[in-house]
């Protein structure tokens, strides 16, 4: 009987261990977490209804749009008021570059759409012209628009695109293309034309007649420039104009592809920043390139969204004009939770991934002819750099390995003319950039 009470003793002492072992474990992965997501902040926004759409303007103030109501916070989303008392159903909000805010509404009998704008932070309201599109009930509420200034407004539904150059005054519609099941889904200007992708939202997708578009004859004419017969789920461009399409990811184990000088990584949603750094999102964790997909750096774990929300197409990704970015799900039902990076990502950088400022990269000349040279300084790192360039489909070209502190010189006869990506591997650290071959 005294050896089974010593029995029972022993075997309390131990579960007593292993429970406190388990408390160990359990904060370790509490702080695991918190680490995780030190990147991402929840902001509070109004809960009742779904969020409809979401804008910043270039001092921070929030502007929300929840069940046909307009909300403005100035505070950090501490506070926020409804400002669309006098102008009715808001169905969506953007802002310009120099504050102009435009928001989107409809007369409730007829359907017919226009735009009203505010140039004193939504104080006051003026409204322009009926747009030339109406949306009647049972078709998505809110349409696709993109202000590029004060007065050049483009919007797209299905395959019209509309717009205007004086601010709603007058609006003119063009239809691209007659394709089944295929819709616009991004809309891009620059100084060399419109640009256009069309892509299907059905799995497997209709990619008959799918591709980047371009119109450089005020709209009229559309030609195909890139991706041809290819689901595109969005366009975006950086401040060179270099025109990045993202690519129907499903079924695909490519990271990236390329036609003609426009970009096409396969990724559903991307934002860039004013340093042109690209940022998307992959099963549910933030990530950023710098060389159009060649490599990708991976922010914090899996993002901290509440259990039971979930992502997909209703999921938004929004850079604001003040650097920070925002992360939010459309049309979920009285959800409060808008993410935004605790920084402006305009500054921010993984400093777990980068060279110390004591080490040295030098790719030289670029552009290059028959050879180019790398120097490489040290610095704190230890072991040797391995050098990888690579094309624009990805395919290692050329992949060497380079004495610590030293200056290799590397042949071109094997590269034709044309842009390439190097990478500079030391241990985990990496550095990449672009290389013109120009013979």
């Amino acid at each position: 009987m005294k050896k089974a009470d010593k029995r029972q003793k022993i075997i309390k002492k131990i579960m007593r261990k292993f429970k406190f072992l388990n408390i160990i474990i359990f904060l370790c992965l509490c702080s695991l977490q918190i680490e995780a997501q030190d990147f991402w902040e929840n902001i509070n926004c109004p809960k009742e209804g779904t969020i409809q759409c979401l804008a910043t303007n270039s001092q921070g103030d929030i502007f929300i749009v929840k069940e046909l109501y307009l909300y403005r916070s100035t505070d950090n989303s501490q506070n926020w008021e409804i400002i669309s008392q006098d102008i009715g159903s808001v169905e969506s909000v953007h802002i310009s570059r120099t504050g102009r805010i435009f928001v989107e509404s409809r007369t409730n009998n007829s359907g017919q759409k226009y735009l009203l704008y505010s140039d004193d932070n939504g104080n006051s309201w003026e409204r322009t012209t009926d747009m030339p599109v109406t949306c009647l009930p049972g078709e998505p509420i809110s349409l696709d628009i993109n202000i590029f200034n004060n007065d050049t407004i483009m919007i797209y539904k299905g395959m019209q695109v509309i717009w205007t150059y004086n601010a709603g005054e007058t609006w003119d519609t063009v239809t691209i293309g007659d394709f089944e099941d295929l819709l616009i889904t991004g809309l891009v200007y620059t100084e060399e034309g419109v640009y256009v992708s069309v892509g299907s939202y059905f799995w497997p997708p209709e990619p008959e007649g799918g591709g980047v578009y371009k119109s450089s004859d005020d709209l009229l004419k559309w030609t195909c420039v890139a991706f041809e017969k290819t689901s595109v789920k969005c366009l975006i461009s950086d401040s060179q104009n270099n025109i990045i399409a993202g690519l129907d990811n499903r079924g695909s184990n490519n990271m990236i592809d390329k036609s003609g000088m426009i970009y096409g990584i396969y990724e559903q949603k991307m934002v860039i920043n004013d340093n042109d750094r690209l940022f998307t999102i992959d099963d549910m964790v933030l990530k950023f390139t710098d060389d159009y997909g060649q490599s990708y750096t991976f922010i914090g774990d899996t993002l901290p969204y509440p259990a039971g929300v979930v992502g997909g197409d209703l999921s938004k990704l929004y850079m604001g004009q003040d650097g920070h970015l925002f992360y939010y799900v459309m049309y979920e039902d009285d959800c409060d939770y808008i993410l935004r990076s605790k920084e402006s990502v305009n500054e921010y950088v993984n400093t777990e991934n980068i060279y110390t400022e004591e080490e040295e990269v030098r790719i030289y000349p670029n552009p290059a002819s028959e050879s180019f040279k790398i120097r490489y300084e040290k610095g704190d790192s230890e072991g040797k750099p391995e050098i990888r360039i690579t094309d624009m489909m990805g395919r290692t070209i050329k992949r060497v390995e380079m004495e610590v502190d030293g200056e290799m010189m590397i042949g071109t006869e094997d590269m034709p003319s044309g842009m390439y990506f190097y990478t500079i591997s030391i241990g985990e650290k990496s550095r990449s950039g672009k290389l013109i071959i120009n013979k």
